[in-house]
């Protein structure tokens, strides 16, 4: 079947697996609004399609799945235009926990933010051994993730889920797998030959009782996280608007240490 284009998605039907690809590699995959629109778009025509089974996501090149949210060019706006931002955004992650299909990241190099995220609300994560995880996001000013706080602490505890966030670092594919973040961590050049494998093992899967699974495993996690997201878009809309966060911004783009003042 021909190639789908949801703006900065491409959409490849494999048989019966949907594989969609973050198709942005010149800014190593960060979303814009838009592309985190697109994505939503892209995996819920996958979703919708009869013919699909598996959903896979992934990132063009092989430097990155997805560095996340695409802060560094992000306009300063009101505060309710902010507001409307965040909730518009937060459509992606409303729509992976109601989907229907089981879904693996196929994580190639960096998956930061928004990225880590992505994989985490997979059913599913294969790495590359080059891959890393992680949640710089207080070393630029804005509050660390939509609902990481929340879920990692529940899939790794309270002391990692601090280290993980207040350091900002960055974890290894292996590190990952270690603190079972991810399922498999496979040479580089496998990556997308052992994800293949595997969907089209879930393909095999009788079609009622995955659907029965998904459904309980998606209302776990809508419990779980949408109140953390609701607070999220007004932390975040309001921290959008501070001093900081646009130091932090600035200090990136200038390539130097932020001077942060905690307004």
């Amino acid at each position: 079947m021909p190639d789908k284009n949801f703006g900065l998605i491409i959409s490849q039907i494999d048989g019966n697996v949907a594989i969609l690809t973050i198709n942005r590699p010149e800014k190593l995959n960060s979303l814009p609004p838009e592309g985190l629109a697109d994505l939503s778009h892209a995996i819920l025509d996958a979703d919708g399609n009869q013919k699909v089974k598996v959903i896979v996501l992934t990132g063009a090149g092989t430097r990155s799945f997805s560095t996340g949210f695409d802060i560094l060019n992000v306009p300063e706006l009101p505060i309710a235009d902010l507001r409307m931002l965040h909730i518009k955004n937060q459509k992606l992650y409303l729509n992976l926990m109601n989907l229907e299909k089981p879904t693996i990241a196929a994580v190639n190099g960096i998956a930061l933010g928004t990225g880590f995220e992505i994989s985490l609300l997979c059913d599913l994560t294969v790495a590359s051994e080059s891959a890393k995880f992680g949640m710089p996001e207080l070393s630029t000013g804005a509050y660390p993730g939509v609902f990481a706080v929340t879920l990692l602490w529940q899939c790794i505890g309270k002391k990692k889920t601090a280290e993980l966030l207040l350091t900002g670092k960055s974890l290894t594919a292996s590190q990952a797998e270690s603190l079972l973040l991810i399922n498999e961590v496979v040479p580089d050049d496998r990556l997308m030959d052992r994800v293949l494998e595997l969907a089209n093992d879930l393909v095999l899967a009788a079609p009622l009782p995955v659907s029965m699974f998904k459904a309980r495993t998606n209302s776990i996690l809508r419990t779980l996280l949408e109140e953390e997201m609701s607070r999220f878009v007004e932390g975040q809309s309001l921290i959008f608007k501070s001093h900081d966060f646009r130091e932090g911004i600035n200090a990136v783009k200038e390539k130097r240490k932020p001077v942060f003042r905690g307004e």
